[in-house]
């Protein structure tokens, strides 16, 4: 299922996927996102470390992200995240472009 920012919201890809669907979906501009942690856990009382700080767009954190580099202007990157407004882990791939110089 291709679907508009507007859908991508808990309910509705939560119907979908129950039912067989897989979605794919631009992410609305407010949505939130999480790395997850890959690191060694550290033993010990407590609760494993789950997420590893938000996903800024401006600012990406090296070592997350694979980068497919398609020609001078054009990076594309991807990984698997956590999406919060949609409570589970998600697939995320985006464009990296150059702004042009004048």
């Amino acid at each position: 299922m291709v679907a508009d920012a507007y859908f991508s919201k808990h309910g509705f890809v939560s119907e979908l996927t129950a039912n067989g669907f897989d979605v794919t979906s631009r992410l609305r501009d407010d949505t939130d996102l999480l790395y997850l942690y890959t690191g060694v856990q550290k033993g010990g009382r407590g609760r494993p470390k789950i997420y590893d700080g938000k996903v800024c767009y401006d600012n990406l954190k090296d070592g997350y992200f694979t980068h497919i580099k398609i020609n001078a202007a054009e990076t594309y990157f991807h990984e698997i995240i956590y999406a919060r407004s949609l409570k589970r882990k998600i697939q995320l791939v985006g464009v990296q472009r150059k702004k042009k110089e004048n």
